[in-house]
């Protein structure tokens, strides 16, 4: 066994970043150290675990970012390696590589091409394959990218940031782990609601608790919704107190049974969009 298995849900779709674009493996692709792959984990991602039967001669290619269910930044494996018993074992990394490899409107040339130079490896062929066209309809279409952008660090401050939205002050509001805290143009960050520890509290936000938030809005009068999304919840953080807006089949509300809010399902409940004030905004927890 080559060790790698499930390591967590994926929230978030995350790309793929070529770390080592000399490798055998991209021959063909054109690929640079810029290179990226969208998308290419999402829903589910692998891990290498040691199960004292993995070999030991098959590093993996350093891959890319991918958002866990607790926010951390960390590398998925992806591996090749003979057996004893001379089977090939590739390790993909991700659910979502088939989907980059053939899915319509998502597939990427520099996957297939990666597919085709594996099985031209395993039958003992060098260099770039030759790769047939599929009779699919089409792929991902390619990044657009805009003029003038210019990217910057606002802070280094904060450990498992997941979800961000501008408040009406000009500060963002971040989800960072399992607090909600507000981030102004200095950098200076300081916790609205949470910490560290996870939970399913309500109340003053100084004692409130998430589990996992993923998402975040801001309203224009300063309230914040937070999707809580390891407690099936949508949020309220407004005039310092934090309370359940809309609750899942799968939440457990405690303290106090459900308010009718509560007790809808969250795709039909709704509130006004801070980006449209007089607009609608949708949400579904999973698990509803």
């Amino acid at each position: 066994m080559i060790g790698v298995m499930y390591g967590d849900w994926i929230w978030a779709a995350a790309p793929l970043q070529i770390a080592e674009p000399s490798s055998w493996i991209w021959a063909g692709t054109g690929a640079t150290s810029q290179t990226t792959v969208a998308g290419l984990y999402q829903n589910e991602s692998d891990l290498r675990f040691d199960n004292a039967q993995s070999p030991r001669d098959s590093p993996p290619w350093p891959t890319g970012p991918c958002s866990l269910t607790s926010a951390r930044s960390i590398r998925r494996r992806r591996r090749c390696n003979t057996a004893p018993s001379g089977a090939h074992v590739f390790a993909a990394g991700s659910i979502g590589f088939s989907r980059t490899l053939a899915g319509p409107g998502t597939w990427d040339p520099t996957i297939q091409q990666l597919v085709a130079n594996l099985f031209a490896t395993f039958t003992g062929r060098d260099g770039a394959a030759p790769v047939e066209q599929l009779k699919i309809p089409s792929g991902a279409p390619p990044p657009e990218y805009r003029a003038g952008v210019a990217v910057t660090t606002v802070t280094r401050a904060l450990t498992e940031p997941s979800a961000v939205a501008a408040a009406p002050d000009g500060t963002a509001v971040v989800v960072d782990g399992n607090r909600i805290v507000r981030v102004d143009a200095a950098g200076y960050v300081t916790t609205i609601a949470g910490n560290a520890g996870s939970g399913n509290v309500d109340g003053p936000a100084a004692q409130a608790r998430f589990n996992s938030p993923r998402g975040v809005a801001v309203a224009p009068s300063g309230a914040i919704y937070v999707s809580d999304t390891g407690n099936n919840r949508i949020r309220v953080i407004r005039n310092g107190t934090a309370s359940a807006l809309a609750a899942g089949s799968r939440a457990r509300m405690r303290g106090g049974s459900p308010t009718a809010a509560a007790a809808r399902p969250a795709s039909r409940s709704r509130w006004g969009s801070p980006s449209r004030p007089t607009g609608t905004c949708w949400s579904r927890i999973p698990g509803t």
